[in-house]
């Protein structure tokens, strides 16, 4: 079945390549039908907030989200990384549909989750939380003084391409808040 389940989602990523987007729902949700694990929850609930299909999007993140709590709830160091992922996600999905209360509580817990990561292993998770910072300020109007951290934090990894792109949107949030 799981080899079923690969062939589609192979499928769904090529008929996305290709703008073929009814195709690629479709693979995705073959996909599915022969594995609904979180991994795949997710990805097909990405593809789906990108095509802005915000309703199937939030329904299909929220089950990945609770198949990731159950597995970080025995195994956190593995998969609350995963969790924070999906609740970043999620905080942009509510935004983007005006559900600010939503959106804010989604962004706060993966926040939390984000500093803890990042406290316990700042080269793997730093990017992420400062990411997650300077989303909450761009997209939730969260404190200025969160870019500035954030900014702090990439620092540390300029040699890191995605850091420095990170760096970049910081400094241009930075300049048109003043």
């Amino acid at each position: 079945m799981l080899e079923l389940a690969d062939k589609y989602q192979f499928e769904a990523s090529l008929l996305q390549r290709g703008n073929q987007y009814a195709e690629a729902q479709t693979a995705y949700e073959s996909m599915l039908k022969y594995d609904r694990g979180a991994e795949r929850l997710f990805t097909y609930a990405h593809y789906l907030q990108k095509q802005n299909n915000f309703s199937s999007a939030t329904t299909h993140y929220k089950e990945a989200l609770g198949l990731y709590r159950t597995f970080a709830a025995s195994n956190p160091s593995v998969y609350m990384a995963d969790v924070a992922t999906i609740l970043n996600n999620l905080a942009v999905l509510y935004r983007d549909q005006n559900q600010m209360d939503d959106a804010l509580a989604a962004y706060t817990e993966a926040l939390a989750l984000r500093r803890t990561l990042a406290a316990s292993n700042p080269g793997v998770y730093g990017i992420d939380l400062a990411s997650t910072l300077g989303m909450g300020v761009d997209l939730l109007g969260r404190p200025q003084a969160d870019l500035m951290e954030a900014k702090t934090i990439l620092l540390r990894f300029e040699q890191i391409p995605r850091a420095n792109t990170l760096l970049g949107v910081i400094d241009e949030l930075i300049s048109t808040e003043v």
